[in-house]
């Protein structure tokens, strides 16, 4: 008898993108960032051998970019066609990094299918991810919460037009690198307000008006980020953690990233400290804010009358998962005749 894969279903988190570091002219680094990732929303498909390439799922919003990624990607690895089965899918441009869960998850479903050995970092440089931020591509392999070092940038090449650009707008190849990786060691509560998307042109727009970041700013991010927060996750520093939050948010990278939010995103975060909030913070470019609290009750209570008045769609308490992305093998016996 032969024990044969059948099909290979993945569970992938998304991630909290805390902010980017390093957007200045005259470093021989650009971007580098932190991030936290999270039990909910997840990506979670089953990849089966198929006779021809299909994708599909109820309301799954990238299936013309994950077959445009299979095709290359098959052909790159030598294996054969695959039908993917979305089985749930992460909110898209709310600042859950879902196309980055979404590619690698199936990149590496599928290499496991076939018995192909595919490190992550390859499956993000043929999917075009991680060209910015660091974050989604290493707690998919890690969880937890974590530092990436960002991209090298040629001496020549700093403050080019294309230095400060989101990843979809980057021609970059290299994937940043974790400098530090923790378990994250508190429940934490996602709060979903009717807010701004940021893609596409308005984000790209967005990065043009507010880069290059202030040297000055950077050190202040870089510090609160490298070595007070870094700490206050290793120590379990529950008060130090909430501390830096605060910080990160009044920095110029986060404000920024605030003003281009909706009223009801401010509403919230303004007034998050009345009512059971020890720190509220923006993950990536928002509208979806995470927040620290040991008065969960307080804090449900309030985030029901917002939901209840339009002012949230929706609000969550999840964790910080200490793996990455789960794999399971679902196999079949074939049989052979003596």
């Amino acid at each position: 008898m032969n024990n044969v894969i059948k099909s290979v279903s993945i569970r992938v988190p998304s991630r909290l993108e805390l902010t980017l570091i390093d957007l200045s002219v005259g470093s021989d680094r650009v971007n580098g960032g932190a991030g936290i990732a999270i039990s909910w929303p997840l990506f979670h498909c089953r990849v089966s051998r198929s006779s021809a390439l299909e994708v599909g799922g109820p309301g799954f919003p990238y299936t013309s970019e994950v077959t445009e990624f299979l095709t290359n990607y098959l052909d790159k690895i030598a294996c054969g066609a695959v039908r993917v089965d979305v089985l749930e899918s992460i909110p898209v441009h709310r600042g859950f990094g879902s196309k980055t869960a979404t590619l690698l998850g199936v990149g590496r479903a599928t290499a496991e299918l076939f018995g192909a050995t595919v490190p992550t970092a390859e499956i993000a440089k043929l999917a075009k991810r991680a060209r910015t931020s660091g974050v989604g591509v290493n707690t998919f392999d890690r969880g937890g919460f974590l530092i990436d070092g960002g991209h090298p940038v040629a001496p020549q090449a700093s403050g080019a037009s294309d230095q400060f650009v989101p990843t979809r707008f980057s021609s970059r190849t290299t994937v940043p690198s974790a400098l530090f990786s923790r378990a994250f060691p508190w429940p934490l509560l996602v709060v979903l307000p009717k807010g701004v998307i940021v893609e596409g042109q308005l984000e790209l727009d967005h990065f043009r008006q507010i880069c290059p970041v202030p040297r000055s700013s950077v050190h202040e991010i870089a510090y609160i980020v490298c070595f007070r927060m870094a700490a206050a996750v290793a120590e379990a520093d529950y008060r130090a953690f909430c501390q830096t939050v605060g910080e990160l948010q009044r920095a110029y990278f986060k404000s920024c990233e605030l003003r281009l939010q909706s009223d009801e995103v401010r509403h919230v975060y303004e007034r998050a400290d009345a009512h059971g909030i020890d720190a509220i913070g923006l993950s990536s470019n928002g509208p979806a804010l995470y927040a620290l609290s040991r008065s969960p009750s307080k804090a449900n209570a309030w985030l029901r009358d917002l939901r209840e008045s339009g002012v949230i769609e929706s609000y969550w308490w999840t964790n910080s998962p200490t793996t990455g992305a789960t794999v399971r093998r679902h196999r079949f016996i074939e049989r052979v005749r003596p």
